[in-house]
């Protein structure tokens, strides 16, 4: 038996095999700025195509795909989709360590394939640099257009609250210390590398200042007037620039203070460290620091008094800098901000009574004007008295101390008598003497009267108004006195301390004072009233013109709102929601309260951009404004100061954004009326995606039952989309075959074009141009441009057109457009050839696709063997390449129909099929006369070894005929189907540890997309093994794409993950208490996900967490509620007892003796 097995790739054409060749053309993305700052996403798209160079160019697969890009001054921060990243690549998709450089392999794709690839890019460069990036498929390369970089500049030298040290040098001269922090806004540009500040620094009593220093060991850094700061007790909003640690900042190079005149100083920076790399996040008490600037440098200055001889206040103030304004070394300038550029240090000689606001925690002097507080602030004035009492007075003498509140901005909370304690040196409460509230009716203190002033106040030996009780409503307490008399104080130093708070609604900026008096023998008497000629600080602007003795001040301050976003991902697609993350805080220095309330987000999506019900907790106020935008706005209470909270939501795109389009939506905070800067997030609707073409023919030989060579055939053309939009059209130009046509074509007779089938919404057009001036490129000059003909192109039908060109309307993402081409040959040879080429574009892959098919005529034994693919709507498909594949999932089933036909003039007998993948796929036609057809249908199922390409081929033998010298021609053909499947994992974390009640365990299922073709996938969680120990609140579970809903003891999940996507279902557990669990539970949570995606075992099932707790119990002997006696021992016991199915690591007790320790005492054993 003589048998001619015909490959669909040969038959009747004797075209060499050719070469791949590839084009790659660059954009950014529709609406890209020009202009952009560092931390910004912009999108680059690359439109790549893959194609044979040949005359009849084949449609064959191309393995490893592989498009780089390089990126300067940006970064490539998340792996596209498209790129795969299977251990069977070579290369793995990959990103550069330093995120300059992508390698994206696109794994194997079929000539004839159009491709858009995405690459978000974060900005990442000085102002004055350019953004740009380099593309390369095979050989060929392209550019993308630069961007500029234009970042924000802000710089700002702080000195306000210096520390408290100063050091004695004997002969009363001391040196002391005043910080400085230079900040810069986060992401700015680098500043100047030398500052100089000119400063005047000066005594409010003339007390002439010179260089000083913090030691005097050669060699050591802080042996000069400018140092790093590292002294202690720290500065308030100053961060150490000497040791390690969350509250260090940069040193400078070199700092030098240099004294210029009788008060003026020079202070030179240089070497500044601008790389933000070392970032303090709080200030040398432990306190935060804003999160919105950098501490770039810190530092200490020290000087020295050469006679402290009296108390004065040291006030230093910026008077120039240079450069003014900061000027970035990209050219960017920023003027310093000059309420922080004064600072002012109380040098007291110390006295014997002395009111004043506690610093503690705040750094400062007593008296000084540095002191600061937000709304809510809690604060303790004192007045002591610590040397009176070594005088000579009589044991009867009366003593007192009273304390005066400015009660228009702060509220009383309590107060106590304190004690120095001279065996401990701690200051202790005592009850001798008798205290007294004061809440009558004086004007000056009433602060809803014209006359309010405190300062007035003259009534703390009076009778009228004062209580004995301190009243319930504390709101009513103006002021509080105490007296004793010098035997009740045992002549020991005494403090008078009163809690106050600053009032929710005090004016940001107020100065808020407090003032003491003090009585001797019953006599009252008001230091530091009025205006004060010298002492203490001076307040410009104040309500009184100085700090002293008897009064001391604080200011108002409150945090400043900030905010920026973020988005876990820089390309969406529709439908599939992207997570947005909201970080914000209030940010001030000074001893603003720990949180804040009535702190308002307000977030405004675009158009196109819809937020996800449900997806925020707590979920915000949903409105719409005139542009037709979604407005988000959240108002919260108890928001921490200096600190970063988040807040998460998600958002998707809907079916009116279109491919590329950047969705940009802003977020703004506000506190008391100031706004925060606003912050921006972008994504870009995904482009990535390819368009493929493939052609084949009815059948691969043309009936020539009479040898007569009359006969007809048809070519479809089929374009088949995996973008993720609808494509507004498609375009594609068939040159008809001829003579010559250097494809393959050889034919005698001729032929013409009978019909054209296009589908509903295509417009078909005709030329009859000549065949050496076309081309079937639709972009070709002579063609006009994809979508618009030139004249040479007809909608009237021609009886002999050169080339047919069909237009096609919208493309539907995962959608097919195919039409045919219909001929009518006569007088033929036998086996002659017509080989039909067309190439195509699409609205968005934009590139050209090329492919080829040959028509043969048949001989007088030949066969056309035809296999076809069922999909799942049961629709047939040739199948014969990718353009045609079906889509379906390991374990479906697929049906395959293989059919012969004769087209020939004789009887072909024992017609042996073999399929090259399945054995069912093999039959035998034992006769098969002119003309005939039979058909045989096998039905398989989808396995996991399966490709997901998964093609076979069927071919044929038969019978040499006795007639003819010529073997039987029949071909093979193939028949693929896209395999898509999806993994699916189920974790927990704590994974398989001990819990106990109260614990959160969270569970994660993550659904990983395989293959080429998006996936449907779903799962389910039976949680009945959980939740009889654990509760699970609806508001943890949280989805990336899909949705996830809790129905009574299951959790589901279902959703499209795109290609290359990874979709992520978190929900957390919470274990039950001790006596929720005994009612029901059995001490172990369990469960186990069901999906088809779970593969191997252990994917779907996490271990199981075990929980235990322990009980304790107490008995004594004698039993409780016996009589005992002088001298009788209590013996307790107190037994604990694990219970659950895990043991307690750490398990600990406290019994509380306080109540049997007054009237006994603890042996010890």
């Amino acid at each position: 038996m003589v048998t001619a097995l015909v490959s669909m790739s040969t038959v009747g054409v004797g075209v060499a095999h050719a070469a791949t060749v590839y084009e790659i053309e660059a954009d950014w993305e529709a609406n890209t700025p020009g202009t952009v700052a560092k931390g910004d996403v912009v999108t680059g798209i690359w439109r790549v195509n893959v194609n044979d160079d040949a005359e009849a160019p084949a449609n064959e697969p191309v393995e490893d795909v592989t498009v780089t890009v390089t990126v300067q001054h940006g970064l490539l921060t998340e792996l596209p989709g498209v790129c795969l990243t299977g251990d069977d690549l070579d290369p793995v998709s990959s990103i550069s360590e330093d995120g300059r450089t992508l390698t994206c392999n696109l794994g194997t794709v079929d000539q004839g394939t159009a491709v858009v690839l995405q690459t978000p890019v974060v900005a990442d460069g000085v102002t004055g640099d350019q953004i740009t990036a380099t593309g390369q498929i095979g050989e060929e390369t392209d550019e993308l257009d630069p961007i500029n970089i234009r970042n924000v500049f802000g710089m700002d030298i702080a000195f306000g609250t210096p520390s408290t040290a100063r050091v004695f040098r004997g002969d009363d001269t001391w040196d002391f210390n005043m910080e400085w922090t230079l900040f810069q806004d986060r992401g700015s540009d680098p500043g100047p590398d030398t500052i100089t500040y000119d400063l005047d620094i000066r005594t409010d009593t003339g007390q002439a200042l010179v260089l000083g220093y913090q030691n005097n060991i050669e060699g050591s850094p802080f042996n000069a007037p400018c140092t790093p700061f590292r002294i202690t007790p720290g500065a308030p909003g100053h961060p150490y620039s000497s040791g390690t640690g969350n509250n260090v900042a940069p040193f400078v190079e070199s700092c030098e203070l240099v004294k210029t005149g009788a008060t003026t100083f020079t202070l030179t920076l240089s070497g500044i460290d601008y790389s933000q790399l070392q970032v303090p996040t709080h200030d040398s008490l432990g306190n935060p620091l804003p999160v919105d600037t950098v501490a770039v440098a810190s530092g200490d200055l020290w000087l020295r008094i050469p006679a402290l001889t009296e108390p004065t206040t040291v006030d230093l103030r910026v008077l120039d800098i240079d450069p003014s304004p900061y000027e970035s070394t990209t050219g960017l300038t920023d003027p310093d901000e000059t309420p922080n550029n004064t600072s002012q240090k109380l040098l007291p000689l110390g006295g014997a009574w002395d009111h004043y606001w506690d610093r503690t925690g705040h750094g400062g002097t007593r008296h000084d004007n540095t002191l600061k507080g937000g709304p809510g602030a809690a604060f303790r004035s004192h007045t002591d008295d610590t040397r009176m009492f070594d005088r000579d007075y009589p044991a009867n003498y009366l003593l007192g101390g009273c304390d005066v509140l400015d009660n228009r901005y702060t509220d009383y909370v309590d107060a106590a008598l304190t004690q120095l304690n001279y065996d401990t040196n701690t200051w202790e409460p005592v009850t001798f003497g008798s205290m007294q509230w004061y809440v009558g009716p004086d004007p000056t203190l009433d602060p809803a009267s014209a006359q309010y002033n405190p300062d007035a106040f003259e009534g703390c030996g009076g009778g009228a108004g004062w209580v004995n009780t301190e009243p319930t409503d504390k709101t009513s307490i103006k002021a509080v006195r105490w007296t004793a008399t010098v035997a009740q104080t045992d002549r020991t130093p005494v403090s008078f301390r009163v809690d106050q708070v600053i009032e929710t609604d005090a004016p940001i900026g107020m100065d808020v004072w407090s003032w003491g008096a003090r009585s001797y023998n019953g006599v009252w008497d008001y230091p530091t009233r009025g205006v004060v000629p010298s002492g203490g600080a001076v307040i410009p602007d104040g309500r009184y013109n100085r700090t002293g003795g008897g009064r001391d001040v604080l200011h108002v301050v409150f945090a400043n709102p900030a905010v920026s976003k973020t988005v876990n991902r820089s390309v969406v697609q529709p439908g599939v929601p992207a997570t947005f993350t909201l970080t914000y805080s209030a940010n001030g220095t000074g001893n603003i309260p720990t949180t804040v309330d009535d702190y308002t987000i307000v977030d405004t999506l675009p158009v196109g951009l819809t937020y996800v019900e449900g997806s925020a907790d707590p979920a915000p106020t949903v409105t719409t404004d005139g542009q037709g935008r979604q407005v988000l706005t959240w108002s919260l209470d108890g928001v921490p100061t200096n600190a970063n909270s988040t807040l998460t939501y998600q958002a998707s795109a809907g079916d009116s954004v279109t491919p590329g389009q950047t969705l940009t939506n802003t977020v703004t905070t506000s506190l008391r009326g100031v706004e925060s800067r606003p912050d921006t997030a972008q994504v870009t609707v995904s482009t990535a995606g390819y368009t493929l073409i493939g052609k084949t023919t009815e059948q691969w030989f043309m009936n020539n039952p009479d040898g007569e060579g009359n006969s007809t055939g048809s070519w479809t053309v089929t374009l088949r989309s995996a973008d993720p939009l609808p494509q507004a059209w498609t375009d594609t130009i068939d040159v008809l075959p001829y003579n010559g046509d250097g494809r393959g074509t050889d034919f005698e007779g001729t032929y013409s074009v009978t019909s054209v089938e296009a589908p509903a919404g295509a417009t078909v057009y005709y030329t009859t141009a000549d065949r050496e001036t076309l081309s079937d490129d639709p972009a070709d000059d002579v063609n006009g441009a994809p979508n618009a003909p030139s004249d040479i192109w007809s909608t009237e039908a021609v009886p002999n057109p050169t080339a047919i060109r069909v237009i096609g309307g919208e493309l539907a993402p995962s959608g097919t457009f195919s039409f045919d081409i219909h001929i009518a040959t006569e007088g033929a040879d036998a086996g002659d050839v017509w080989v039909n080429r067309a190439q195509a574009r699409a609205e968005h892959t934009g590139l050209v696709m090329r492919t080829s098919e040959p028509l043969t005529m048949g001989t007088r034994y030949s066969a056309s063997l035809k296999k076809y693919v069922q999909d799942r709507d049961g629709e047939w498909h040739d199948a014969q390449d990718a353009s045609d594949y079906p889509v379906f999932r390991i374990g479906d089933e697929v049906t395959y129909r293989i059919g012969v036909t004769n087209t020939g003039q004789g009887t072909i007998r024992n017609t042996a099929i073999t399929d090259d993948k399945f054995d069912q796929g093999s039959f035998t036609i034992e006769e098969l006369a002119p003309g005939e057809v039979e058909y045989h249908e096998f039905t398989t199922t989808i396995e996991g070894s399966f490709e997901t390409s998964y093609v076979n081929t069927a071919c044929a033998t038969a019978d040499q005929p006795e007639d003819s010298e010529d073997p039987v021609l029949i071909n093979c053909d193939p028949a693929g189907i896209e395999v898509v499947n999806y993994k699916t994992v189920k974790t927990s974390d704590p994974s398989g540890a001990d819990v106990q009640p109260g614990d959160t365990v969270t569970y994660t299922v993550t659904v990983t997309q395989e293959g080429s073709y998006p996936a449907a996938a779903e799962w389910g969680d039976d949680l009945s093994d959980v939740l009889d120990d654990a509760t699970i609140d609806e508001a943890s579970i949280t989805a990336s794409t899909g949705t996830a809903t809790l129905d009574g003891e299951s959790i589901s999940w279902s959703g499209e993950v795109g290609v290359g996507e990874v979709a992520t279902v978190t929900y957390e557990a919470v274990v039950k208490s001790y006596e929720e669990i005994t009612e029901g539970g059995n001490w172990v949570l369990d469960n186990v996900v069901f999906s088809d995606g779970c593969a191997a075992e252990g994917d779907c099932n996490p271990p199981p967490n075990p929980v235990g707790t322990y009980t304790q119990a107490k008995t004594s002997v004698p039993v409780p509620g016996s009589s005992v006696g002088p001298g009788d021992v209590v013996t307790y016991s107190v037994t604990v007892a694990q219970v659950g199915e895990a043991g307690v690591a750490g398990a600990f007790i406290t019994d509380d003796l306080s109540g049997v320790l007054d009237d006994a005492s603890y042996n010890g054993d």
